[in-house]
């Protein structure tokens, strides 16, 4: 199955709000495409998670593969832009995240809080922190914002911001962020 948002925007394609809770759990695969290549249409809202500015109340992924590929400042699982990630658990699965510059600058986080933004060379907002644990699975996150600017983690909080992240039980994790950010 593929869900597609090529327009990004404020919206998260699988919308989460502050007051819910997800459960993503059997066999299947899920694909999302969320903004656009080249900075035309920035994803501001989650793949998975909170609108633009919103925090998830949590996600939790059980068992299915996943994979995103994300352009804009929010994560991929997670926070809209500029709001913290909600509890993220994920105890099993393959998960592929690749979250790249949206907005011709930075680039949102992997796994965690939403990042800030830029308006032309100027900070907009601030990152969202993180509450993270990844206890099984394989886990595989990319982060590659414009070559100058700053990004989210990962797998973590966007821009200056901390958290809660925890890794361990049977869980395979790559993850891997170009530029700024760890």
């Amino acid at each position: 199955n593929a869900l597609s948002n090529k327009t990004g925007g404020e919206k998260a394609v699988v919308h989460v709000s502050s007051s819910a809770s997800l459960t993503i759990d059997g066999t299947g695969s899920l694909n999302i495409y969320n903004g656009s290549e080249g900075g035309s249409n920035p994803a501001y809202g989650a793949a998975i998670g909170g609108n633009f500015q919103e925090s998830p109340n949590s996600v939790t992924v059980e068992l299915g593969s996943i994979g995103i590929v994300q352009y804009g400042t929010s994560a991929g699982i997670g926070g809209g832009a500029q709001a913290n990630s909600g509890e993220i658990i994920i105890r099993g699965g393959n998960i592929d995240v690749a979250v790249y510059e949206g907005d011709g600058n930075s680039a949102g986080t992997g796994i965690g809080g939403g990042a800030e933004g830029y308006e032309g060379t100027n900070e907009v907002g601030t990152g969202g922190s993180a509450n993270v644990s990844i206890l099984g699975g394989t886990v595989s996150v990319l982060v590659r914002p414009n070559e100058i600017h700053e990004s989210g983690a990962a797998i973590g909080s966007g821009q200056n911001k901390g958290g809660y992240i925890h890794i361990g039980g049977t869980a395979q994790v790559l993850a891997e962020c170009w530029v700024q950010s760890a």
